[in-house]
């Protein structure tokens, strides 16, 4: 598994992408496919995040905070989040 959230990379929403806070929930349609994807509490703070700029180990410190969790299991939640919409082409490398 790569590891995403230790390295200064900022990540940016794709533009194929177009998302809104809908009832509370983050909400992301990719606009070339119709697929749709709701993000849960922590998937919206580390998306927000990710539009203001935030670098991973920035978002990961939010999520320590926030949600009183350990380092280890921060790391992992991040790393899964962000490897998946990487992988998904949802997200794109800024710092390349």
């Amino acid at each position: 598994m790569k590891t995403f959230a230790l390295n200064h990379t900022q990540y940016v929403p794709s533009t194929k992408l177009t998302w809104r806070e809908v009832h509370g929930e983050l909400v992301a349609i990719d606009v070339n496919s119709g697929e749709y994807h709701v993000f849960n509490a922590i998937g919206k703070l580390i998306w927000l995040s990710i539009d203001e700029g935030c670098t991973a180990p920035e978002i990961l410190t939010q999520i320590e905070m926030e949600y009183i969790v350990n380092k280890e299991t921060a790391l992992a939640d991040l790393n899964e989040f962000l490897g998946d919409l990487c992988d998904r082409g949802l997200l794109i490398n800024n710092s390349q």
